[in-house]
């Protein structure tokens, strides 16, 4: 395994094939864990209930808030600080991520009867007292994995990822079949965080981690991290808010549903995620300390080679999200259909405003990019009320495609300032909007007739 991992990411080449490299190494990790995460799903729901995915969804939103409401940058701070310096400086980095994980266990498990009775369903006070183990035990992950994010060096990550994933979907799996319960689900997450941090040290070679504490060290890391923090607090609620939100409106049989038809309508915003958070994030900023002219450039054409990727599943969760819920699930997950055609057409503007918020970041527009995670926030509750007041369920799913729409017409107003031209973009964007709206057209609009019953 060294030898093929040394193949193909050696040190010293240069960015464009590094680049290359990681496009390739990302994109097939994403799809791989798509692929399998899409197969075990379609297992699970066959032999558990909708309300089980429900319940699920919940928990995993407790857990996914308190991870990035608790991010403050450290192993940002490593990526970008820490190069030439000593052992202390990652000594405490991992420190101090040991501690967040330990952290956000007692947190957890402080919040698990409040969180069983605001949605007044008892289990999940032991779904997430027990669910905690999985943020403990993924804190003491190696922190060798951000020197070789650093470095463009995905091929590890991605492979430590969908190995995890895979481990931890096999065994649910099984136990489902021997004994179908909720708690498989709780398994799963436990035993993929118990891979990740045990393979992360077989993986990532570098300096062995050990408990140390040094108070400049930990001043420069909360130096950095603080706008981090509230930056992937806005990010949370950008990206879950629509979950966090809609979890207030429905039944957890009616969230089951929905996590059914969220997780295949943000298919193509992961894939476009994970691209530009692991890959074109630590391109742009190396490529930020040459001409600028270049960074653009290269943006642009990222963005178009990202759109053409996810443009197949776009089309295609919009215009036949029926069909491709009736030929994958049963009876009980129809309504799926209508929520996924309705949901993937946000995609289609997601795409563009995650690279468009990379490369602010990568200008060191923390802030500015701050400010517009904000816009998009409010943007998202302002529809999502409004939706949900006046049409109810339907009302909502449309919404949490009309927010990532809104976003981009105010993105559009500061692309000049980083010599981005939209034309390209729009008529792209066009071009797919007429051909849904079309569709919808002749074939009827999602959600229509669940509005009239």
């Amino acid at each position: 395994m060294q030898s093929f991992f040394k193949r193909i990411m050696r040190p010293g080449e240069s960015l464009e094939w590094r680049t290359i490299q990681g496009f390739v190494v990302v994109l097939s990790g994403n799809a791989y864990q798509n692929g399998i995460r899409l197969v075990g799903n379609l297992i699970m729901a066959r032999l558990l209930y909708p309300e089980a995915f429900g319940l699920m969804l919940i928990v995993n939103l407790v857990f996914t808030a308190l991870t990035m409401l608790s991010d403050a940058g450290i192993k940002q701070a490593i990526i970008v600080q820490g190069r030439g310096r000593g052992a202390e400086y990652l000594n405490t980095a991992w420190t101090l991520l040991c501690l967040r994980g330990a952290a956000l266990s007692v947190v957890a498990c402080l919040l698990a009867w409040p969180v069983s009775l605001a949605y007044d369903k008892p289990i999940l006070f032991e779904l997430i007292i027990v669910m905690s183990l999985a943020s403990l035990i993924r804190g003491f992950s190696s922190p060798n994995e951000a020197i070789y994010d650093r470095e463009v060096k995905q091929a590890r990550s991605v492979f430590l990822e969908a190995l995890s994933q895979t481990v931890g979907l096999t065994c649910a799996v099984l136990w489902l079949f021997a004994y179908p319960t909720i708690w498989a689900l709780v398994g799963y997450g436990i035993i993929s965080s118990a891979v990740y941090t045990v393979m992360s040290y077989k993986l990532f070679h570098g300096q062995r981690p050990s408990f140390c504490f040094d108070k400049k060290v930990v001043r420069e890391i909360v130096s950095f991290g603080k706008w981090i923090l509230l930056s992937t607090a806005l990010t949370f609620m950008a990206s879950q808010g629509d979950k966090l939100l809609i979890s207030n409106w429905l039944t957890t049989t009616e969230l089951g549903i929905f996590s059914i038809a969220i997780a295949l309508a943000k298919v193509a915003e992961s894939v476009s995620g994970a691209i530009c958070w692991k890959l074109l994030l630590p391109v742009y900023a190396e490529l930020r300390e040459g001409a600028s002219e270049r960074l653009t450039r290269q943006a642009m054409k990222s963005e178009l080679i990202l759109f053409a990727i996810c443009a197949p599943f776009l089309v295609a969760f919009t215009v036949f999200g029926n069909e491709l819920i009736d030929i994958m699930y049963d009876d009980r997950y129809q309504n799926a259909g209508w929520m996924l055609q309705a949901m993937a057409v946000g995609t289609i503007f997601a795409v563009y405003n995650e690279t468009f918020i990379a490369m602010m970041i990568a200008h060191t527009h923390s802030y500015r990019a701050t400010v517009f995670q904000f816009c998009r926030v409010c943007l998202l509750i302002i529809t999502m009320t409004i939706g949900g007041y006046g049409w109810g369920t339907v009302g909502l799913v449309y919404s949490i495609s009309i927010a990532p729409a809104l976003f981009y017409v105010l993105l559009l107003f500061n692309m000049r300032r980083y010599n981005v031209n939209p034309k390209v973009e729009l008529a792209t964007i066009a071009a797919i909007l007429v051909t849904v709206i079309t569709a919808w057209s002749f074939r009827g609009w999602p959600g229509l007739s669940y509005l009239a019953n």
